[in-house]
């Protein structure tokens, strides 16, 4: 991605994305470090062991309540869909180089064949789901979620208004809804260029 020097790096046992990051040269000025991907395979390995560990506690459940696949056929297809999961193995971290020197505890260590992907800044706010038209819409400040909804044609008529996700480009995901709404200022949500509005 956006570093000077992309490659593969021999890793010490204690290197850190900052190690290796000034190892790459540092990020380009294209760098948009908010939205860097961090791939382990120690997070892989235990997601895969949860996704085995949940598909065995369903099929379990299924032996013991065998009068549920009569009731519903979609549990066969959510036992495929969980079977065919692929973990991905995103640990959402801290990239930007300054904050990881001044403070340990942002500071991640990198494993065997784990991956840094710094991405180049993109402008846009996703709008997908249920709404009239899915886009991607210019990023501009100060604007909230429903504007965004809103210029993606506004909520199709099979929209759930009560779930609304928003995923930012550094991972972490958000889900609002008319309880949280109503605790919650929905201009004070804060969206970076990059972020997915899911309806």
């Amino acid at each position: 991605g956006e570093v000077n020097r992309p490659g593969n790096y021999t890793l010490n046992s204690n290197d850190t994305i900052y190690d290796v990051v000034l190892r790459a040269g540092g990020y380009t000025k294209n760098a948009y470090q908010f939205a860097g991907i961090l791939t382990s395979q120690k997070a892989k390995k235990l997601e895969r062991n949860y996704i085995e560990r949940t598909y065995n506690d369903l099929i379990k459940y299924i032996a013991i309540n065998p009068s549920i696949l009569g009731q519903n056929q979609s549990v066969i297809s959510l036992l495929d869909q969980i079977k065919n999961l692929e973990p991905s193995g995103r640990v959402v971290t801290e990239f930007n180089l300054n904050k990881i020197n001044e403070n340990s505890r942002n500071a991640v260590l990198l494993g065997d064949k784990d991956e840094i992907y710094i991405p180049a800044l993109n402008n846009v706010i996703y709008v997908y789901g249920d709404v009239n038209n899915p886009s991607a819409l210019n990023f501009e400040d100060f604007k909230n979620p429903i504007d965004y909804i809103n210029k993606a044609g506004g909520y199709s008529r099979f929209a759930d208004k009560d779930y609304v996700y928003i995923i930012s480009p550094n991972g972490e995901a958000n889900i609002l809804n008319k309880r949280a709404l109503s605790n919650l200022n929905i201009y004070n949500i804060d969206l970076y260029p990059g972020s997915l509005i899911y309806v």
